[in-house]
């Protein structure tokens, strides 16, 4: 169906008065890529545009661009509202997704936030980025980076996570973890010695079911640590090889680092604030997070 038109009838003419109309427009594969709903205006004896959407979509009927407007009664023409962009590898895997608002100052759309993701083979995301828009620059941001790395039998075995640091316009290393797969699930820090790993966002439970129970100490490093990803707090679980059981560490590995800088979830340097997280950067290549809760 691509039209359907409404009425009601008029006692007063007795005739059908236009009511509501309807608009649609398909692919060849029966993709919906025009839906446009209207009032009758009885003042103009025209139509007025209640909302419209639009589409496209790949030869895998993903859809690539998704697009929402209002009718604005100032220029009797459609106002965009909102809109998605997408693209996908031939594995049907979301590589791009961004969203983007209206603005009515500049009459264009303007973006809200943008994940960028690269898969291997079999499908493995082995890369996802995340981006917000810069009103101040009118350009993307960098917000969280995720790296991972599969073996053949597609189990996650390493991964990196980071955050923008506003500062030096770069990427921030905050955690890093390697799982050993053939005897147990174990993370290993990326840092110098003793360093914390905190927040991994993106890390699932099951990679670290029996951490502090199986243990085999052939395939352990000298030190091994790991943030629990369902955690805000600084506890962590390592392994010196002379010891023969994990051990639970929450205090200070040493005692002569030095505090670096201090930055919010964003990546942007400010000073210690109460009630809020922020990240504790070291010389040593530490990275704590904490809230300070008054």
């Amino acid at each position: 169906q691509t039209l359907r038109v409404s009425y009601t009838w008029d006692l007063v003419t007795n005739s059908w008065i236009t009511s509501y109309q309807y608009e649609w427009t398909f692919d060849v594969n029966d993709n919906e890529t025009l839906y446009a709903s209207y009032n009758w205006d009885l003042a103009t004896s025209s139509w007025l545009g209640y909302y419209k959407t639009e589409g496209t979509f790949d030869s895998n009927n993903n859809q690539t661009l998704y697009s929402y407007y209002n009718w604005d009664l100032a220029t009797n023409s459609w106002l965009g509202n909102y809109k998605t962009e997408r693209t996908f590898d031939v594995n049907d895997n979301e590589t791009l997704y961004v969203s983007y608002n209206w603005d009515l100052v500049t009459n264009s759309w303007i973006g809200i936030n943008k994940t960028e993701g690269t898969f291997d083979a079999n499908s493995n995301q082995t890369l996802r980025v995340s981006y917000t828009w810069d009103l101040a620059t009118n350009s993307w941001i960098g917000n969280n980076k995720t790296e991972r790395t599969f073996d053949s039998n597609n189990n996650q075995y390493a991964s990196n996570y980071y955050t923008w640091d506003l500062v030096s316009s770069s990427w921030l290393l905050t955690g890093s973890c390697n799982s050993g797969f053939s005897s147990t699930l174990l993370c290993e820090n990326a840092f110098p010695v003793g360093a914390y790993l905190v927040d991994l966002p993106y890390a699932t439970h099951a990679e670290y079911i029996g951490l502090a129970y199986s243990v085999n100490s052939v395939n352990i490093p000298s030190y091994s640590t790991c943030g629990f990803p369902y955690s805000d707090s600084t506890l962590f679980y390592y392994r010196n090889v002379t010891s023969t059981s994990l051990e639970n560490q929450a205090g200070d590995y040493s005692a002569e680092r030095k505090l670096l800088r201090i930055t919010d979830l964003l990546g942007r340097e400010i000073k210690e604030l109460k009630n809020i997280p922020l990240f504790y950067i070291y010389d040593d290549g530490r990275v704590e997070k904490k809230i300070i809760i008054e």
